[in-house]
Order: C-alpha cells, then sequence, then structure tokens
C-alpha cells in the first residue's frame, strides 16, 4: 500500500493516521499492507489524506467505502 521508504523502520510500531491505533509496520520486511488491494483511486484519496499509514482496519474500511 505505502512506499516503503516512506515507514518506519522495520518491526515499529506505527500510529493509524485516521483513528489513532496503533499497528505494525514493516517495510523491508513482509508488512501486511503489501497484500492488500487497494484500487488506485482509493490509494491516490489516502495518501492526499493522510501523510502516514493506516491501520489494517481504517485501511479496510477505506477500500470499502468506494
Amino acid at each position: 500500500m505505502k512506499d516503503p521508504a516512506n515507514c518506519d523502520e522495520a518491526g515499529n510500531k506505527e500510529t493509524c493516521a485516521s483513528c489513532g491505533a496503533e499497528f505494525g509496520c514493516e517495510p523491508t520486511g513482509n508488512c501486511w499492507c503489501f497484500s492488500e488491494t487497494v484500487p488506485k483511486e482509493t490509494l491516490e484519496a489516502i495518501k492526499d489524506r493522510y501523510e502516514r499509514c493506516l491501520c489494517p482496519a481504517c485501511l479496510r474500511k477505506a477500500v470499502t467505502a468506494v
């Protein structure tokens, strides 16, 4: 979902830009978001609205809200 260059270092906790929940981020490894399917339009809207990653629940909510 996100460009790994914009994520925290591997294994760090990230705070969701939408809801504030804490979740794991592994941009140099096998991060959970790499397996998510996000339509291009939705990804662009997320990037325009948020500077940081979204948690699994908020990302899935954004994808289904389209």
